[in-house]
């Protein structure tokens, strides 16, 4: 019976897995300074729509095709921005009974030439603490500049049931200086898994469901 009970947890685990781009962000078409973005692709298992929204220490200003913010001035490191809340943050929130993996993280990013020109990404699962990526002293001039993230070995990001926040926290630039998501194609990508988690009477009926077969196939055989 227990290694019926495996089996059936297993095979249930192995039909509800997706490796997919769970989440992801194209801004063609905004103006730049709406309020919140919209996610354009969210994954079997995840629940959307995923938004990208401003800390409250940003100002939203137009930038065509971009999400876009100004008011970066007044900060000396990633501590000191986030403290005043300069940041774009997305969360994601996998689907009841979903979990998620969260393996990779790639973003474009465009500043003009006095718009903060350092970055790092922070998670909520350790309350914004590690840096998870950084980008020090990037192009200015609107070029756009691309930043991607192997997060397979971060741990708390692997197998989460709940909701994660993601920070892109910036400094220093001047109040006027603008940066934002912008590129070809798809401006914020997250990739990863979901898993649907069988309820444990769903794992018994499907136990159920093998002893029935098993038994099925004895009698043939003993007939």
């Amino acid at each position: 019976m227990k290694k019926l009970l495996v089996a059936a947890f297993t095979f249930a685990l192995m039909q509800s897995s997706h490796a997919d781009l769970l989440v992801a962000f194209d801004f063609t078409g905004y103006a730049g300074s709406e309020l919140q973005g919209t996610s354009t692709v969210v994954a079997v298992g995840i629940d959307g729509p995923v938004l990208i929204l401003r800390g409250s220490g940003l100002t939203a200003v137009g930038n065509a095709d971009r999400f876009n913010a100004q008011g970066w001035d007044g900060t000396a490191d990633a501590d000191a921005a986030l403290a005043a809340n300069n940041y774009f943050e997305w969360t994601i929130t996998p689907s009841a009974s979903y979990s998620m993996s969260i393996t990779q993280i790639a973003f474009q990013v465009q500043r003009s030439n006095t718009g903060a020109s350092n970055l790092v990404l922070r998670t909520s699962v350790d309350s914004y603490a590690a840096n998870l990526n950084t980008l020090n002293n990037f192009a200015g001039n609107n070029a756009t500049v691309g930043s991607t993230f192997n997060s397979s070995g971060v741990s708390a990001l692997q197998d989460a049931t709940g909701a994660i926040t993601f920070r892109v926290i910036a400094w220093p630039g001047a109040s006027t200086g603008s940066l934002g998501f912008e590129g070809a194609g798809n401006d914020i990508q997250i990739f990863g898994t979901t898993t649907l988690v069988p309820e444990p009477t769903t794992v018994l009926l499907m136990a159920s469901g093998l002893l029935a077969l098993s038994a099925s196939r004895r009698k043939k055989i003993r007939v």
